[in-house]
Formats: C-alpha cells, structure tokens, sequence
C-alpha cells in the first residue's frame, strides 16, 4: 500500500520519508518486473509504440542523465545555476532499445536504485530542502525526487498494461 501524504487533519512521517518509501516501492515493482521479463517479448512495439525494453531503457536514461546526477551534484549547493532543463521527458523520445538485455538493464536499475536510495536514507532533511536553479527556475530536491516518482510511476504503469494486454491476448476470447 502506498503511504499517504501529510495533511494538516492526517499528521505523519516527514515528506522525505513518504519519498523514500515512494522510491524503494519503485524499487519494488522492478523488482517484480524482473520476474516477468522472461515471459514477455520485451522488444515487441505494437502498433509503433514503445517496447517493454524502450521504457525501461527511459527509465534508465531519465536517472542516469536528469535526476541522480542533479540530487548527487553538490556543486547546486549554494544555488548555483545550472544549464539543464525540466523538460528532459522530450529527450526521452530518441531513446530506444538498451544496449542490455533485458534482465541486465532491470538489474542494473535495481542497484542504481538501491545505492541511490541509501544515499538518500542518510542524507539529512536539509538536503530535501535545497533548491537547485535550472532554465525553467528554482526547484527543491523533494520536488525533484517527486517529479522522478511521478515518471518511474507512469513509465511502470505502462509496462503493466502492456503485460496485461499480452496477456489477455495469450488467453484469447
């Protein structure tokens, strides 16, 4: 079950707490995927959409080259400005198939993941707190690491439904 949100009715964990959980159930749910990734035709793009491998291989880019780098960056401390756009979901349109096999590249998320997410698990509350300025203006690593969530979650939902619908399909009428 997913935690809730603090709200002035329902007091609960601090909101860097309600992200880590948010990320290691992440973690979770690729984690499961791993399971599945060998009954699946991971590289199939029906009707020209994206493969099972393509979202994981965004999911990958989306982490390596947007949010672990700037969460990890201390240079931004002190609110330095920075030449890196919020808009990094249209650079994720050039990217397709990873260069791993499936089970590789889900592993080696999994460990980035876990590392990340360790990292996180000792950084004080102060760091959630710091604003990082990017071309679109000021942001808080907590908004940050939001906006990551939100992308994994809708990236992994569509794996869902695509191994839904394979499945269904499997079954037949």
């Amino acid at each position: 079950m997913k935690p809730q949100r603090n709200t002035p009715e329902r007091p609960g964990p601090p909101e860097q707490d309600i992200l880590i959980q948010d990320i290691a159930w992440l973690m979770e749910e690729l984690s499961e995927l791993r399971n599945l990734i060998k009954e699946i035709p991971f590289a199939e793009r029906p009707m020209g959409q994206e493969s099972v491998l393509d979202m994981l291989s965004m999911i990958g880019h989306a982490s390596d080259s947007f949010f672990l780098p700037l969460v990890r960056d201390r240079k931004w401390e002190g609110d330095i400005a920075r030449d890196i756009s919020m808009e990094f979901e249209s650079r994720l349109k050039q990217v397709r198939l990873s260069e791993h096999e499936p089970e590789q590249l889900l592993d080696r998320l999994i460990a980035k993941r876990s590392d990340f997410l360790s990292e996180l698990e000792r950084c004080g509350s102060q760091v959630f707190q710091k604003k990082i300025l990017l071309k679109e203006g000021e942001i808080q690593v907590s908004d940050l690491l939001e906006m990551m969530v939100r992308f994994d979650r809708k990236q992994l939902k569509k794996i869902a439904e695509r191994v839904l619908a394979m499945e269904l399909n499997r079954q037949g009428p």
